[in-house]
């Protein structure tokens, strides 16, 4: 009665008039339109984008396509039905296809969704052929695939392994802890060795309770230490003072402590 509604009322509508005039017809169903998405270089056909047309069967043409929608509405062949009908769209859809820049970013995600459904999620069997075949490949053996990937495997394997190991490797020590572990090796000649849990401060305690008389320039090595590994300081301005302390290390003496004279 209202004389509204959408493709399929017409279609139907007008394969009942033409098999009630003994025509034989019937409706067919697809889609309309779609938007280009010039990014991945192909049309994108929604669910909105579906139509409904009849076919009517004449005599010498055979089945002949005609769309009564074209007549009743021909605005919606030209424009799309969310064209037609603004309020279909939510508030976000309205927003994503008034914004430029958002339209693009979508055609850019939508052709990166594309490339990993055609590349990734339908590499099958046939497509792999084909890749092997551009590769000059033509008939492959399945043992001699086999093999190949057997070698392949056990390259990525033997390359992560040498990854892995270079990774687990411990660095080469710098200036400055060579300087240090000399500095300690010399001063474990007269007091005890430093605990591998002991910092410089506090060794420089362990030296000074056994040689009191050495522990002014023993700890002052050490805050010099401490200071160039987690001092800040300008990276030339370091360099010199790493030398500085290298060479300080090399020129410190640790007399024997003097004998004590024991009275009866």
């Amino acid at each position: 009665n209202t004389r509204t509604g959408f493709c399929g009322h017409y279609a139907s509508a007008f394969v009942t008039l033409m098999r009630g005039a003994g025509i034989p017809a019937h409706v067919v169903t697809g889609y309309l339109g779609g938007e280009w998405n010039p990014v991945g270089g192909y049309f994108v056909v929604r669910q909105s984008d579906a139509h409904a047309w009849a076919e009517v069967w004449l005599e010498g043409r055979g089945w002949t396509r005609i769309d009564p929608t074209a007549v009743v509405a021909p605005e919606r062949l030209r424009r799309g039905l969310l064209d037609l009908l603004p309020d279909a769209l939510t508030t976000r859809e309205r927003l994503l296809r008034s914004s430029e820049w958002l339209t693009r970013l979508l055609q850019q995600w939508d052709a990166a969704n594309a490339w990993w459904s055609d590349h990734v999620v339908r590499f099958d069997y046939p497509a792999q052929l084909d890749l092997l075949g551009r590769l000059g490949v033509r008939s492959p053996d399945v043992r001699y695939l086999g093999w190949a990937f057997m070698l392949a495997l056990t390259l990525w394997l033997a390359i992560i392994a040498w990854h892995i190991g270079r990774a687990a490797r411990p660095a080469p020590p710098d200036a400055l802890s060579r300087a240090y572990v000399r500095l300690c090796r010399k001063l474990a000649r007269i007091a005890p060795a430093r605990a591998l849990h002991q910092g410089p401060l506090s060794y420089a305690e362990t030296v000074r309770a056994r040689r009191p008389d050495l522990a002014l320039p023993v700890r002052e090595l050490l805050e010099r230490y401490a200071h160039l590994r987690y001092g800040r300081a300008d990276a030339g301005a370091r360099e010199e003072s790493i030398e500085e302390f290298r060479r300080a290390v090399a020129r410190l003496s640790l007399p024997a402590a003097a004998p004590v004279n024991i009275s009866r």
